[in-house]
């Protein structure tokens, strides 16, 4: 994997870096010889009761990649799955990582907005009511995002060779 460490805006200059939260992670599976490549999740050995979905759920779509339109688009995918309380919206500022937030009880809900579109950040809190997507730069255009082969831990930015394989030497 060849990555680069998870950075964020200086809060004394906005021109400057400095290492995000998530360097630490980074920084620790390198230290216990663990590959940055994350694994996709195993699917469960048997088969559970099928999960009743809330369809009427409050589903936010914010459109933070700066481009008119996204979330009209993605929005309209969402209500295509039965979704009958979705409104789209603009995020105030840009985000890279196009990422599905749900408070408790709407796991099942945000997981299956997130298969539709690609999305593999899916993450509880209790800052929104429902589920929330915020759209980011890395999902510019089209219905979903490009199936992505595994995540780099820490939420490192860069490729795997699986992506891009590495130069080929040249003969002197």
């Amino acid at each position: 994997v060849f990555a680069t460490v998870p950075t964020e805006p200086w809060s004394q200059d906005a021109n400057r870096l400095q290492l995000s939260a998530d360097a630490a992670n980074v920084f620790q599976r390198l230290r216990d010889d663990k590959s940055l490549k994350e694994k996709a999740p195993e699917a469960p050995a048997t088969a559970a009761a099928p999960v009743q979905l809330d369809r009427t759920v409050p589903v936010s779509v914010y459109n933070a990649t700066g481009l008119d339109g996204r979330s009209a688009t993605i929005s309209s995918v969402i209500e295509g799955l039965g979704y009958s309380n979705v409104t789209p919206g603009t995020s105030a500022s840009p985000t890279n990582f196009t990422t599905v937030f749900y408070s408790t009880g709407y796991e099942a809900e945000a997981k299956e907005i997130a298969a539709k579109l690609n999305v593999t950040r899916v993450v509880a809190t209790e800052e929104v009511l429902g589920v929330s997507v915020t759209i980011g730069t890395d999902f510019p255009s089209g219905e979903a995002m490009e199936k992505q082969e595994a995540a780099i831990a820490g939420n490192a930015t860069g490729q795997t060779a699986d992506q891009n394989k590495c130069q080929t030497a040249f003969a002197y």
